[in-house]
């Protein structure tokens, strides 16, 4: 049986941490461990506390791992003792300290600590709805809603009712079969979205998304579709990657795409170039950014790989502002941005076609000539404003929006 949200909420809740064992897409290392030889007991608590019991004394605090280096803090000392990580398997975990004393521990069980501080990302009467009981432990809406939560994020907006069932169906069938598990993965899952939510930097947000879509991409694009996980299903139906940048952990997807040159006609026509975006357009700008996505230069492919969010946080607040507010917005973004591109109005004009020349099939063609020149031209505008559009550019575009009561938190402009 596939696993929905138990593999998901191990990613989901590593990447958050910033845990980084080699091995932990497949295995949480949240649980009871144990060396005999020693005499050490440790529980690593899914809300990243940490319980240690050996032979003469005890401890208590975080626990936090980056690569292969893991850290225990003490509450009461605030002083971290770390570890280099020498193996770590699904019951196997070797430390090796910094005087070269190795830790050999085993798993003996799964943790069953709820987080404490899990907070409620989503309220109402209908969270303490008991969709099933086993063993003692229910399984509530709002554990449901924390996994549905972190699927319309990584989407971008919400899913059909349809696709909220099958995610329900699943969800119970999987906790019927470990009813303790499924129910602390998914409070894991609401604690860290809700540092997600608690994030209002749209670069940030959209990095956070980035980074755990790219995660759930490696770990199954070697999945036959109908063996992948539910939840990664769903998001399928609604983003197609287009390519991947392996060596900086990058994805390119349509709706970024997508995003990506609706930002750049936007802005085009904010500095009084307007651009006609036809399918023939945005067909030709996507394969050019696809062909040349790996060669990018970093801080371009990263803004692109944000672009669907960038997208919708700037269209939203442009339909709020009044007519008044949208000349004063063009004018400022004239002011501070439009002087950066160098736009030559003349040059791009589209009745100045001095560098355009027919196709030699030109005849065969089924599009008139006025049309193929405005198309060439279009996507050459759109070139440029890719070589001038930077990370600077939208912040600077978003600070205009909050000097004029907009917003530049994401959250408060998604719809689901």
């Amino acid at each position: 049986m596939r696993k929905t949200f138990i593999l998901i909420a191990i990613i989901f809740t590593l990447l958050l941490s910033g845990a980084g064992f080699n091995l932990l897409y497949s295995q949480s290392p949240i649980g009871k461990w144990v060396d005999s030889g020693f005499n050490i007991t440790l529980v690593l608590n899914a809300d990243f506390t940490y319980s240690l019991k050996y032979q003469n004394g005890k401890s208590s605090g975080n626990w936090s791992s980056q690569g292969n280096r893991f850290c225990l803090k003490d509450s009461s000392s605030n002083i971290p003792i770390c570890y280099t990580v020498v193996i770590y398997s699904a019951g196997k975990m070797v430390l090796r300290d910094v005087n070269g004393v190795v830790i050999n521990y085993s798993k003996v069980s799964s943790a069953s600590t709820t987080p404490k501080n899990t907070r409620k990302v989503f309220k109402g009467k209908s969270d303490l709805k008991i969709l099933a009981n086993k063993n003692g432990i229910a399984l509530t809406y709002r554990h449901f809603k924390h996994g549905l939560d972190l699927t319309q994020f990584i989407i971008g907006n919400g899913i059909k009712k349809s696709e909220i069932d099958e995610l329900k169906y699943k969800l119970i069938e999987e906790f019927n079969t470990n009813p303790s598990l499924v129910v602390k993965q998914l409070d894991s899952i609401g604690v860290s979205m809700k540092k997600v939510h608690n994030a209002k930097d749209p670069v940030k947000v959209g990095k956070v998304r980035q980074e755990i879509f790219t995660s759930f991409y490696k770990l199954t694009r070697n999945m036959r579709e109908e063996r992948k996980p539910l939840m990664i299903r769903i998001i399928n139906r609604y983003i197609k990657v287009l390519s991947y940048d392996q060596v900086n952990n990058l994805l390119l997807t349509n709706r970024d795409v997508d995003g990506y040159i609706n930002y750049l006609a936007f802005n085009s026509e904010l500095a009084g170039n307007k651009i006609t975006v036809n399918y023939a357009v945005r067909r030709s700008v996507r394969d050019q950014l696809v062909k040349n996505f790996y060669s990018m230069p970093l801080q371009q492919k990263q803004l692109l790989s944000s672009a669907s969010l960038m997208w919708q946080l700037v269209d939203a607040n442009w339909k709020r502002l009044s007519y008044a507010q949208r000349v004063q917005y063009i004018n400022a973004y004239r002011a501070k941005i439009s002087n950066n591109f160098k736009y030559n109005r003349q040059s791009t004009n589209y009745n100045n076609y001095s560098r355009w020349t027919p196709p030699k099939n030109y005849g065969s063609q089924k599009k008139s000539l006025s049309q193929m020149r405005r198309e060439f031209n279009a996507k050459q505008n759109m070139f440029r404003m890719m070589n001038n559009m930077n990370l600077n550019t939208h912040a600077l575009s978003l600070n205009i929006i909050e000097n004029m009561g907009g917003t530049g938190n994401y959250w408060k402009v998604t719809d689901y």
